[in-house]
């Protein structure tokens, strides 16, 4: 009987995980890297991308967005990096977005909210102790 196509569940364990996080900062690097050489070589006018930085942050918070565990944090930063565009940009200015900032703490904290609740199913001590199975 010829063997399924479909790898086994020990052969998916043996794959290694792509690391999003590390990922996004060494392309980030290589881009950063890049960009620099070209305008030493007069190639490229880095100047004018200098208020593009908070992509940075939204491209790190995309990357978190990808990796289990992290999404929380990935949330925070994609829409912290989305504030600060919007401010490089000129669309708002950071003294008129700064409740903003607080949205973004309170929802990090409702999400964390559920994280904890969630984790009480499989250990109630450890979710009344607020420490993660």
């Amino acid at each position: 009987m010829p063997r399924s196509l479909e790898p086994t569940q020990v052969e998916r364990r043996a794959r290694p995980a792509v690391q999003a996080e590390k990922l996004a900062l060494g392309v980030t690097l290589i881009v950063v890297g890049a960009l620099l050489t070209l305008d030493l070589l007069d190639l490229v006018s880095v100047g004018r991308m200098q208020g593009l930085w908070p992509l940075f942050v939204v491209a790190l918070g995309v990357a978190r967005l990808a990796t289990p565990g992290e999404r929380r944090s990935g949330l925070l930063l994609l829409g912290a990096g989305c504030i600060f565009l919007a401010s490089t940009m000129g669309l708002l200015r950071l003294r008129q977005a700064w409740p903003l900032f607080l949205v973004l703490g309170g929802l990090g904290m409702v999400l964390r909210a559920f994280e904890v609740r969630c984790d009480s199913d499989a250990d109630p001590v450890a979710a009344r102790s607020g420490r993660r199975a």
